[in-house]
């Protein structure tokens, strides 16, 4: 079995509840074309493209993460936070054998009550969360209650970046997604570890968008800034009970590369084969999303990797990771 753990949606009665709202008109304008030249809520149209890639099921989460910076006020927010989640498990409702439902938690202080109704009332198996909440790191003090929460129900997290505080001609040549995006997430990864979340919620299962962004790729500097931490004692580094890559391992990766096959091996070789899921990005990308879903779906089959270890990163991780 095959499943793409890292999909999106936006629901089309999604466009019209922010017209209620005071949100950026450009966000609008760009969420409207992106609507109408994709399969972000086609429920048909995207199951024909799974049976011809041969993909069995979907985690469908929404998509459009920039739009929830964009939206100025609280009650908008948490308004439209429901409307995201009620629409992503209408789309799963109506394909539920070749779709599964992530809820999206854009804003984590108070967020409990949409946790337990997504996960206990809608059935979702998986919670995407972002990389930065309106410009705060993740570990900060009034989100631990949410991680406690997560910990304890054991539900995956989906860790999707999100801009964080940058230049503003960042979005010139798309720099945003291209590269500030992962950064935002290796430093999102960074500060769940050094913040002491994963040591203090051990139980927390995090899967990374990207291949585990820049992580794989830096685990010396990871280590070495820790370790030589009283050179710089204004760093407010704080001990850990372990090695800090003990900790980094525990995320999860999935897999989009673009087709690239050396970045997957980086994350096969740190985070494990049995921490490797995988994933498309589908719609997003060139195509309406086919380019990156073919390439991703070709390059883990290229992998020098056993057709055991193969088969754990299509389907069989995720299907012990999500527990359906």
């Amino acid at each position: 079995m095959i499943i793409d753990v890292f999909s999106h949606v936006v629901p089309s009665n999604f466009v019209s509840a922010l017209k209620q709202s005071d949100v950026n008109s450009e966000v609008l304008h760009d969420l409207r074309v992106m609507l109408g030249s994709s399969h972000l809520h086609d429920v048909k149209g995207r199951i024909s493209i799974m049976e011809e890639n041969g993909i069995d099921k979907q985690v469908v989460s929404f998509g459009q993460p920039l739009m929830w910076q964009a939206i100025r006020k609280r009650e908008d927010l948490d308004r439209l936070t429901r409307i995201a989640n009620d629409g992503v498990y209408e789309f799963v409702e109506e394909e539920p054998e070749h779709f599964i439902g992530a809820a999206t938690l854009p804003i984590l202080d108070d967020a409990q009550d949409e946790f337990d109704r997504c996960v206990k009332d809608l059935g979702m198996k998986a919670v995407q969360i972002y990389s930065n909440v309106q410009g705060k790191p993740l570990d900060s003090d009034e989100f631990r209650p949410f991680f406690r929460k997560a910990n304890d129900a054991g539900i995956p997290l989906l860790l999707h970046p999100q801009r964080g505080p940058s230049h503003a001609w960042i979005s010139e040549y798309s720099l945003l997604g291209m590269l500030q995006w992962p950064f935002d997430t290796s430093v999102a990864m960074a500060r769940l570890v050094f913040g002491k979340i994963l040591e203090d919620y051990p139980n927390l299962k995090l899967i990374v968008h990207h291949h585990g962004a820049m992580v794989p790729l830096f685990p010396g500097r990871l280590a070495s800034f820790y370790d030589g931490r009283n050179a710089w004692p204004s760093s407010n580094f704080k001990t850990l009970r372990k090695s800090p890559i003990e900790y980094f391992k525990m995320f999860y990766a999935d897999t989009v590369s673009v087709g690239y096959i050396e970045p997957l091996m980086l994350a096969c070789r740190f985070f494990g084969v049995d921490h490797v899921l995988f994933g498309t990005d589908y719609p997003f990308g060139p195509e309406s999303g086919l380019r990156f879903l073919k390439t991703t779906l070709d390059a883990v089959r290229k992998l020098p990797i056993s057709q055991e270890d193969r088969a754990k990163i299509l389907g069989e991780n995720a299907m012990d990771l999500l527990k359906f």
